[in-house]
């Protein structure tokens, strides 16, 4: 029989077209990106760079001058928003209302001056595991590169990220790679003993990250928690370097690390452990809740109308962010009966922790999918493994086909996105790409021009 390792180089070997097409589309997602200036879309990223600049200068929280003094600025940058930049009053002085860990993220990058690169690092980190993972999971080229694709060129995933002073991406770029590397040292043949330990702090610090960075991935996390603990528990392959005790060990020190360091944040903030800025608000029905906070509140018409509005209104929301989205519900009922069990139990439970969380959430501006359909990023991951490996089963064709659609849908929607925050794609505005089709179809139904 032949040794795991030697297979292992042999796939190794039979990938490396993939990797230079998979190179390829990274690099291009990157130009794509990082040409662009910066605009900004929504008060919340006012708040994350306003805040990760504090952060670098050592100002966890503000007094009354100094806030207005960045009120001020803000305003100057874009007049179109009220500019409270995500500080709450507390005590004698203002604090962040929300979780401080992308924040501290933007602020550590800022003392290199790459903060701009913060979502395309981690875009290149996802690739990599995914690649690592795709040894393992997928038998063709074609599976590996539609799974790439679909996590970089997704509409919602380019435009977001484009958005680098918002935390959606990193948070759920952060949840992907832990809960990939579960994956991973379930399914991989471990070759030594410090790649074993590697791979338990690695997961458990990962999982921890994302927790901190945003408090909405808790329940995922838990799922993903509990499923590296059995798998660790009961192996499925591979040499066993540790018992189980000393394994999970590892693990949680390393998933500890993130949550101490929130804890060490809240005491210098706000004197106490268990403590967050969301706390301090005060929550009106009409304001963008959760299910379970409105349940807790009494607010039971908002809840009613919340379930209404999402089974109505969300569909369309995701489909537009996420066209592939259409095929996840028979992706996973194919995976159910073809997959192997403990990689469909990680996918799909992955996929029902997020709906379940943000199923609930009451959407604000339902009429705009960019700021709906970014809070479904953790289901971006998951979801593109188990349908690269559903679409190779249609037809041939089937990946390309799919391939060329979001690739359209992604690069119309981000040309819109830019236009709305004042940025011309590439020197270039909508109206102006879109003038030879207006004129096409003027000779056959005459366009009024404006102002007629």
């Amino acid at each position: 029989m032949e040794p795991k390792g030697a297979y292992m180089g042999v796939r190794i070997a039979q990938h490396r077209s993939t990797l230079l097409i998979v190179v390829l589309i990274y690099f291009i997602v990157t130009f794509l990106i990082v040409y662009q200036p910066v605009g900004f879309f929504e008060p919340d990223e006012f708040c994350y760079y306003f805040s990760a600049r504090n952060f670098q200068e050592g100002r966890l929280s503000l007094t009354a001058d100094e806030l207005s003094r960045q009120r001020h600025e803000a305003g100057t940058i874009s007049p179109l928003w009220p500019h409270d930049l995500g500080y709450v009053h507390y005590k004698d002085h203002y604090v962040l209302v929300k979780a401080p860990g992308y924040s501290s993220f933007l602020a550590m990058l800022r003392v290199f001056g790459i903060e701009r690169l913060a979502n395309i690092v981690l875009a290149g980190a996802s690739v990599l595991v995914l690649l690592w993972s795709g040894l393992y999971c997928f038998q063709t080229k074609s599976e590996i590169i539609t799974a790439t694709y679909l996590l970089l060129m997704t509409p919602i995933s380019l435009i977001m990220h484009y958005r680098v002073y918002m935390s959606d991406y990193a948070s759920a770029a952060v949840l992907f790679l832990g809960g990939m590397l579960v994956l991973i040292r379930d399914s991989a043949w471990i070759p030594s003993r410090w790649l074993d330990i590697c791979l338990h702090l690695a997961t458990g610090f990962l999982l921890g990250s994302a927790l901190v960075l945003r408090f909405t991935n808790g329940l995922t996390v838990l799922f993903l928690v509990v499923v590296h603990l059995y798998f660790t528990y009961k192996p499925r392959c591979g040499t066993q370097f540790f018992k189980f005790w000393t394994g999970i060990s590892l693990f949680l020190m390393a998933f500890l690390m993130p949550v101490m360091a929130l804890f060490h944040y809240n005491v210098l903030v706000f004197g106490k452990m268990m403590a967050t800025g969301y706390q301090l608000q005060d929550i009106r029905p009409q304001d963008t809740t959760f299910i379970f906070q409105q349940i807790l509140r009494g607010y039971w018409l908002n809840v009613y109308g919340t379930i209404i509005r999402n089974l109505t209104v969300l569909p369309e929301i995701l489909i537009t962010g996420m066209p592939w989205i259409v095929l996840v519900p028979a992706a996973m009922i194919w995976g159910y009966r073809h997959l192997d069990r403990r990689l469909y139990c990680i996918l799909a439970g992955w996929i029902v922790t997020v709906c379940l969380v943000y199923f609930q959430y009451r959407m604000l501006m339902p009429h705009s999918f960019v700021i709906i359909s970014r809070m479904y990023l953790p289901l971006i991951g998951p979801s593109v493994i188990l349908i690269a490996l559903y679409v190779h089963q249609i037809h041939q064709k089937a990946p390309a086909v799919t391939l060329v659609l979001v690739t359209v849908i992604s690069i119309v929607h981000f040309m819109f996105f830019l236009a709305q925050v004042g940025v011309p794609f590439f020197g270039l505005l909508p109206e102006t790409l879109f003038a030879p089709v207006r004129d096409v179809l003027g000779l056959f139904y005459p366009i009024p021009s404006p102002g007629h």
